[in-house]
């Protein structure tokens, strides 16, 4: 099957003074060929005051998640229970969400400030909604190294267990679901 696998995607921007816009789509087909991870993304970013407003709204759908047969197969050491447990977890890892984003950026010299606010509406029967807030602080040393200073928020509702990883991206799981998490990270940059 030659369309096992596929993943296709694009992306159109316009940028001008002061502003810029952008979508981008991509579909993936599962190890079937049926149509798996699909994803919109609008973008956008406008000069506002002394900085900039940036703002992206984004859909995500995985009906059919790819890569967990080679896990089920009947000959494996499931037997004949391996359906069951696929169906389990293809239930696990499907996804249906909207995710928008906020945030404003201000460079003045060596400081650069960001704020940012998110929200993941979960569309599932499990609801796994999260709302984050996060601000980072850098200071460039020179061209190549800077100072940071990051702080995120994720407040967590229904299901959702996101917990920060790293420099507050996602990385972890909170111990139950519907239970807030912080992250506080400095750190230091250098680029070669």
């Amino acid at each position: 099957n030659n369309s096992a696998g596929r993943f296709l995607g694009g992306m159109v921007m316009y940028k001008a003074d002061g502003f810029s816009v952008g979508f981008g789509h991509n579909e993936k087909k599962n190890e079937f060929g049926q149509k798996s991870l699909i994803n919109n993304v609008l973008g956008a970013t406008a000069d506002v005051g002394p900085g900039t407003l940036y703002a992206q709204y984004a859909t995500i759908k995985d009906e059919n998640p790819s890569g967990l047969s080679p896990f089920f197969s009947p000959t494996g050491s499931l037997g004949a229970s391996a359906p069951v447990f696929q169906n389990a977890y293809n239930e696990a890892f499907k996804q249906d969400a909207s995710l928008m984003h906020v945030g404003y950026k201000v460079t003045s010299g060596a400081h650069t400030v960001v704020v940012a606010y998110n929200r993941l509406d979960d569309k599932r029967a499990v609801n796994a909604d999260t709302d984050s807030y996060g601000a980072t602080y850098t200071y460039a040393l020179s061209k190549r190294t800077n100072l940071n200073a990051v702080l995120t928020r994720y407040n967590n509702k229904g299901a959702g267990q996101v917990a920060p990883g790293g420099n507050g991206f996602l990385g972890g799981v909170t111990a139950s679901a519907g239970t807030d998490s912080t992250n506080v990270a400095f750190g230091i940059r250098h680029t070669f």
